[in-house]
Parts: C-alpha cells; structure tokens; sequence
C-alpha cells in the first residue's frame, strides 16, 4: 500500500519517511507540545547518550513522552541510558523525542556566545 505525500507524517509515517515534510498528523501534534515541553523544563532528557536495546509489547506502564499507559496492543520502545536509566515510550512518542530532543537545547547546556 502506498501513502501519498500529503498524508505522510514526519513522525510516525513508515520509512522511508520524507525528511522534508513537515506534515504531522494528529495524534504527533498533540503529542509533539508535550515532549518539547518536558523537553524545554528538564523533565524529559536529551536523546543523546540513551540506545534503544530492544522493543516489547506494552504493559501499562506510562509513556514519559505523552504520560499515557502503553498497553498490551502497543509496543513500548525503551531508552537506556548507563548507568541504568531507563524510558519507555510508545512508537510514535518515541520518534518525536528523538527528533524534537536532538533540535531543543537544554537547560543545563551553556549559552552560545
């Protein structure tokens, strides 16, 4: 099945994904606010340094991108970070923080001069 251009979300579309677009559908717009907030306050870090290690199904446990439980229908990609740190994330919420987290700056990084 092909998606057209216009319906591709930059986001949760399936790859290849278009690096372009700038669409984004629904669900990742109201999502995207959330993770760029948490991202902005330091509730949520930086992508940077975490690996994905592997996927499993939900388990109800909350998503730290939108804070919805992730249940059994769904996949829940894992962040780890060393030491032990991990985050679980639904597909979608997950892309959204890696894109939006590498582009944010944080709080604890200095200034550009």
């Amino acid at each position: 099945m092909s998606i057209a251009r216009d319906t591709w979300c930059r986001y949760c579309s399936p790859p290849p994904r278009d690096r372009l677009t700038t669409n984004v559908c629904p669900r990742c717009a109201e999502v995207e606010p959330l993770i760029i907030e948490k991202l902005g306050t330091g509730t949520l870090d930086s992508p940077d340094g975490f690996e994905e290690a592997f996927v499993f199904m939900g388990t109800g446990l909350v998503c730290s991108g939108c804070g919805e439980p992730i249940v059994q229908s769904q996949w829940t990609y894992p962040a780890l970070q060393r030491p032990l740190r991990m985050l679980r994330f639904h597909r979608w919420c997950a892309r959204i923080w890696e894109v939006v987290g590498m582009l944010t700056p944080q709080q604890d990084q200095p200034a550009a001069r």
